[in-house]
């Protein structure tokens, strides 16, 4: 399970909770990654973004090899698997100097795990080093990126209950019309804190559980992929706008802060 809220709002004046990281808090509105391969001993592994989704494309695509008959005019297409592919996008808006700071640890962090785990060899640096783990993730957001075999979707960490897969990638897209704080911090004044942040990546799921239909015709897992059992069609719940939308809202809150507040 989640230790304690995964967001904390936090200015110059102490500690309040701002109306995003409230949602994100209560209804579980966050992308968490977590890297299998990496384990920092001093810190979380774990990188968590609020969720104002741009893009989400979930793609299952079959793959059949066609083989050519003589004297069939249609190939037989020999199955030979199904991948899936979540290409997702997201912003990541900062309401004030503090956030920025702690927005651009976050991807720093992220960024650097995207390079494997390594042994070294010997004592010194020339010794050499060999490669012990590959970048290997796992992800959650909510029930649109879970593993089936999880239960509940809130509440649940991306260690206990996120797809398991790799990442081909991350785009790390300073919004430069949104602007940047600079940093007064001993060590890193002048540094440039971007305002918002736009993220994107392509992750190939690696599913860890048993898959497609037994002899009678069910599921091997009722609740994939989006953690709906098909035997409770029930349906509840408020129809609200899109996550992505709040970004807007941020971002507009931010630029009506006096200029001296970025500073």
């Amino acid at each position: 399970m989640v230790d304690g809220p995964p967001f904390k709002s936090e200015n110059k004046g102490g500690t309040y909770v701002s109306y995003d990281d409230s949602e994100g808090n209560l209804n579980g509105f966050y992308i968490e990654i977590y890297p299998i391969h990496a384990q920092p001993a001093k810190t979380s592994a774990s990188v968590t973004f609020k969720a104002f989704l741009k893009q989400f494309d979930d793609q299952y695509t079959a793959d059949f090899t066609p083989q050519e008959v003589f004297g069939r005019m249609d190939a037989i297409q020999v199955y030979r698997g199904t991948a899936r592919t979540i290409t997702l996008s997201w912003d990541v808006p900062s309401s004030s100097h503090e956030e920025a700071e702690k927005n651009l640890k976050k991807c720093s962090k992220l960024m650097s795990y995207m390079y494997p785990v390594y042994q070294s060899l010997g004592t010194n640096s020339s010794s050499g080093r060999v490669m012990t783990a590959p970048p290997l993730f796992r992800i959650k957001f909510a029930n649109l990126i879970t593993n089936a075999t999880a239960g509940s979707a809130i509440g649940v960490s991306a260690k206990e209950a996120g797809l398991l897969g790799t990442i081909s990638g991350f785009t790390y897209s300073p919004d430069l019309d949104s602007g940047f704080f600079t940093s007064k911090k001993v060590g890193m004044k002048g540094d440039l804190l971007p305002q918002t942040i736009s993220l994107s990546c392509n992750f190939k799921v690696i599913h860890d559980h048993p898959l497609g239909f037994n002899e009678s015709g069910e599921k091997a897992q009722s609740k994939f992929p989006y953690g709906q059992d098909e035997g409770d069609e029930g349906g509840s719940g408020n129809a609200s706008g899109g996550t992505g939308q709040r970004a807007d809202e941020a971002r507009e809150a931010a630029s009506n802060r006096p200029l001296e507040d970025k500073g």
